[in-house]
């Protein structure tokens, strides 16, 4: 493992057979989007539930100036949880990555 020069966003692994080389995200890296994910999803969440709850009590009282506030504030919410939904995936992936070079024999499917 060498450092490219960026030692706090990706390791450097070069293969000692074949010399293949790839960027590896650090464990910082990934640590830290999994957390940001996991506490701002979750708020994003409670947000989108509670705009939901919002939007169908200003729609039952026939309010059209609060229902547009809750469609808008509904759709932001909405919008920031699809946003820490990929930033989890993207954490996962990263995870995968690092542990397919840390940890070979841990790869799906082999035995």
């Amino acid at each position: 493992m060498l450092n490219d020069g960026e030692p706090d966003f990706t390791d450097r692994y070069i293969c000692d057979t074949c010399q293949h080389e790839d960027d590896i995200p650090t464990v910082g890296i990934i640590a830290g989007q999994f957390v940001s994910c996991l506490i701002g999803g979750g708020i994003c969440a409670y947000l989108l539930i509670i705009r939901f709850r919002q939007l169908l009590q200003s729609v039952r009282s026939n309010d059209l100036g609060q229902t547009a506030a809750d469609i808008a504030l509904f759709l932001l919410a909405a919008l920031f949880t699809v946003g820490f939904s990929f930033l989890l995936a993207k954490s996962l992936k990263g995870y995968y990555h690092r542990r397919a070079y840390l940890f070979p024999d841990f790869l799906p499917g082999k035995k």
